[in-house]
């Protein structure tokens, strides 16, 4: 197969994961329009000239941002934001937090 089809394939699969957590969670559908949109707000980095919007663009881009903000609904008081079982499940009542926090 050729190198693209495997990028399209990660892409689709990590598309369908983080939809699926998402709707596990179960916020809102325009939360869920606005994170999945936010990304391509970096594309008025442009405005500043072509290097400085490429550079905003690829960060605004890079997957660990989607994945520190999967794990940081824990740290705010909430479920975690990808369903996993260190954070409790949407009808279990656990936070994911400890005894001590």
């Amino acid at each position: 197969m050729h190198p693209t089809t495997y990028l399209r394939a990660e892409g689709l699969a990590l598309f369908l994961a983080a939809t699926a957590g998402y709707l596990v969670v179960g916020e809102p559908l325009w939360l869920y329009l606005l994170l999945f949109f936010l990304p391509d707000l970096s594309m008025l980095g442009y405005l500043a000239g072509p290097a400085v919007g490429a550079r905003v663009y690829n960060l605004a881009h890079v997957g660990v941002w989607a994945l520190a903000l999967a794990g940081s609904g824990s740290g705010w008081g909430r479920r975690c934001s990808w369903p996993v079982a260190s954070c409790g499940s949407p009808t279990s009542g656990r936070t994911g937090r400890s005894a001590t926090a």
